[in-house]
């Protein structure tokens, strides 16, 4: 069996549904293990070394946040100091500054872009007025869009956790900005 650590419940849905998508038979050969942020890494060592012991590969998926440089030194210190081995990624794209948000504003279904067009141009006229406001996060993009596509039936399934990322009306799991997170998941199967 292999580890694959998260941040949050968010990602752990995301890249469940992923590997689920890239074949099914995968999501039993991984466990995906929210760790609850980036800095409690360090209190999953035993579940690290377990996973090595028994011929398993360990995976971090992390936010890069403002700056993947320092995120990744911040976790190959991290590693280096518990001696451990363990393969890392980081969202959106493992190059770019970001978060998991914007990599699911990249893998909308593209009939639906005018919902993400219309935010953005409310987050700009925000931005623009006299009084400063508060711009609404990437996680609020992410909520207006699922808000917009789902009735008040499902509106469940607007929660990171009850995410369907399977429905192809919702997201493009065929989008060419999977790519670097598919190439990096291909090492475990």
């Amino acid at each position: 069996m292999n580890s694959l650590f998260v941040e949050g419940k968010a990602d752990e849905k995301f890249v469940f549904d992923l590997i689920y998508f890239l074949n099914p038979e995968f999501s039993n050969i991984v466990k995906i293990i929210p760790t609850n942020g980036f800095q409690n890494i360090s209190k999953f060592k035993n579940q690290i070394e377990k996973t090595k012991d028994f011929g398993g590969q360990n995976l971090i998926i992390f936010d890069a946040d403002d700056n993947i440089e320092t995120k990744q030194d911040l976790i190959a210190k991290i590693a280096h100091e518990l001696n451990l081995e363990i393969a890392t990624f980081f969202f959106p794209n493992n190059s770019d500054n970001g978060c998991l948000e914007d990599l699911l504003s990249q893998i909308i279904n593209p009939k639906h872009q005018g919902i993400i067009d219309c935010f953005e141009q409310y987050q700009l006229c925000l931005s623009k007025q006299e009084t400063k406001y508060t711009l609404p996060n990437k996680k609020a993009k992410i909520y207006a869009y699922l808000e917009a596509l789902l009735s008040s039936q499902k509106s469940a399934q607007i929660k990171e956790e009850n995410r369907n990322y399977l429905d192809r009306e919702i997201w493009d799991l065929d989008s060419e900005n999977l790519t670097p997170l598919k190439n990096f998941l291909n090492q475990i199967f």
